[in-house]
């Protein structure tokens, strides 16, 4: 008998799992078979170990968008859509499951359903089974331009909630990403499958810059396609001098050489969204906010001939190491429309977990704009280890966020997002 996990995307008397995307209209939902449903209030994920499903005892893995179908589920409601006059038109959604028993690399499709944009559902996924990995994918898709973000997960034997999901939500971002710890990745008995390519990292004498686009709620792509060169430009220096990338014309990311020995170096980084026709990039198409983001970091790197973290992976060998930049993690209390809500927000600021030579962030500053031209401080207090509350401005419109932050190691860093979020 399957026991599904609860995932929760709407408000209801089991409040398990949370989902929301961030969007621009309502969109209708549709079964694995060509008939049309209504938008979808629940939705099914079922997977059995043993070869088959709920759905198809013939092995053929199903997703199924359902009305409340048995599985003790909670009273239907229907989706939340809003199309908010400031956002994309045209732009539609798709969530898609596969599951892979024994925590292998094999499956086959799951098939994806459309989702509301804006908007909420509730899924069901199941069984939960410590060897079944979950991939969930869901993608932001207009004329000619899409993005998919990528979220894997384990669920243990006998687990019945989850946390809140939040997809595509403000601001967009690079990132070396972090893993959440249900990642498979980070299991020591899945023999280095599942593992996330280093970023910010040394690799002998190579540097590599941000890989990963994330969303405000830390969700992830690992896929690097069309991020570099289409919406990022990465610049290092050593000593006020440029340092030009590794000339390769196969390159699907840029590789910087560094010095064998400790320096002090400065990244600049420009991430701008591309225009209409790029599949696999933040476009303008698909994001009204933070559509042009630009990130100085000033670090100190040095050698290190230790093998990467527990659930990371080297782009060419066995040993690399994560540098001391320091990420921020904007953490914005936002509706399914990015329009803030709240009076406050939070603000976090690290290194990654696995980087060497850091130290803790002990100063942070942060600045509000409406024009990028004129600026205006914002009180940050520190309210834990690495996160900052900042009191909101009392301002309608798109605002713009710089932050400046320096760790207790001397690296630092300083960013500007232009239309990072919109205050009602």
């Amino acid at each position: 008998m399957l026991s599904p996990v609860v995932v929760q995307h709407a408000a209801a008397p089991i409040r398990d799992q949370q989902a929301s995307v961030r969007g621009r209209r309502p969109c209708r939902a549709t079964s694995p078979h060509p008939t049309v449903l209504p938008p979808a209030t629940h939705i099914y994920g079922l997977c059995a170990r043993s070869g088959g499903s709920r759905a198809d005892p013939h092995g053929r893995e199903e997703s199924r968008v359902e009305r409340n179908r048995g599985l003790s589920s909670p009273a239907p409601r229907s989706c939340s859509s809003r199309r908010p006059p400031s956002d994309q038109p045209g732009v539609t959604g798709q969530k898609t499951w596969y599951a892979f028993p024994d925590g292998l690399w094999k499956t086959q499709f799951a098939q994806g359903v459309r989702v509301p944009f804006p908007g909420t559902w509730t899924e069901y996924t199941g069984p939960a089974d410590d060897k079944v990995v979950w991939k969930r994918v869901a993608t932001s898709s207009a004329t000619r331009s899409a993005l998919s973000l990528t979220r894997f997960s384990v669920y243990r034997s006998g687990e019945r909630q989850r946390p809140d999901e939040q997809w595509f939500r403000a601001p967009l971002h690079a990132a070396a990403v972090e893993p959440a710890a249900d990642h498979p990745g980070r299991r020591a008995d899945q023999g280095g499958r599942w593992r996330v390519l280093c970023a910010n990292c040394r690799e002998g004498d190579l540097f590599t810059p941000a890989l990963q686009w994330v969303d405000g709620g830390a969700f992830v792509s690992p896929h690097e396609n069309s991020k570099y060169f289409a919406t990022s430009t990465a610049r290092l220096f050593r000593g006020g001098e440029e340092i030009r990338a590794v000339d390769d014309p196969y390159a699907l990311f840029p590789r910087f050489p560094l010095s064998p020995s400790p320096s002090d170096y400065r990244l600049d980084v420009v991430d701008v969204m591309a225009g209409p026709g790029f599949i696999g990039a933040p476009s303008t198409p698909l994001f009204g906010h933070a559509r042009r983001t630009e990130t100085s970091w000033g670090f100190t790197s040095a050698p290190s001939a230790q093998p990467p973290p527990t659930g990371y992976a080297c782009q060419d060998s066995d040993r690399c190491s994560f540098q001391p930049l320091i990420q921020l993690d904007y953490r914005l209390p936002l509706d399914v429309t990015n329009t803030l809500v709240g009076n406050a927000f939070q603000v976090s600021a690290a290194s990654h977990t696995g980087a060497r030579g850091a130290g803790p962030v002990v100063w942070l500053r942060m600045a509000w704009s409406t024009d990028g031209r004129t600026w205006t401080d914002l009180a940050a207090k520190p309210t834990a280890q690495g996160v900052w509350t900042v009191d909101a401005p009392a301002v309608s419109g798109e605002v713009w966020l710089r932050t400046e932050a320096r760790d207790s190691r001397g690296n630092t860093v300083q960013q500007t997002i232009q239309e990072a979020y919109r205050s009602p």
